[in-house]
């Protein structure tokens, strides 16, 4: 029994079945379950499998968390450029956690060039919403939220946005936020 009554093994034959079908959930469900070895056994290898299989079928969570490995060096070799493509796949797919990844990375230059402008449009464009942006905001009023057009800010919820026009990233951080 998994916490709170819950049947897990029966519940991980449905993700299996799911899985293998193709249905991106189910995937990304039975790759955490290899990879903490939770109703079965741990399997890193088949886990790395089915996140890349899930990101690739558009779960945007799976996608950053392969990026968070490229990122760390776990499980894969470290590559920061691989893991900006990632969270750049995963971001694009909706995942705030990799929005934020990817503006702190173009932000800092890491896996490619630095690029303080684009480092906000992502999570802007893409998401609609100001979630991402906490990754790519620079605490100066001159950055690149300070030019943004009358157009590009009205797309956005003022009330979603207002709170990151202001929010300065501590300059200590250093981490990748997994999902």
């Amino acid at each position: 029994e998994a916490p709170g009554g819950r049947n897990l093994r029966l519940g991980l034959a449905w993700h299996n079945e799911a899985a293998k079908i193709g249905y991106a959930g189910s995937l990304f469900v039975m790759a955490v379950a290899y990879e903490k070895g939770e109703g079965v056994p741990a399997d890193a290898q088949r886990a790395l499998g089915l996140y890349k299989l899930a990101a690739l079928s558009g779960n945007a969570s799976a996608g950053n968390t392969i990026g968070t490995y490229f990122y760390e060096g776990r499980m894969l070799s470290k590559d920061p450029a691989t893991a900006r493509k990632w969270f750049e796949r995963a971001a694009i797919d909706g995942d705030a956690d990799a929005m934020y990844n990817l503006g702190a990375m173009r932000r800092k230059g890491e896996g490619g060039s630095a690029d303080r402008t684009r480092a906000w449009r992502i999570p802007l464009e893409r998401s609609g919403t100001a979630r991402g942006l906490a990754g790519a905001v620079e605490p100066s009023s001159s950055g690149p939220l300070a030019s943004l057009t009358r157009r590009t800010l009205t797309s956005c919820s003022s009330r979603l946005l207002t709170p990151w026009l202001s929010y300065t990233p501590p300059s200590t951080r250093n981490t990748v936020r997994s999902g």
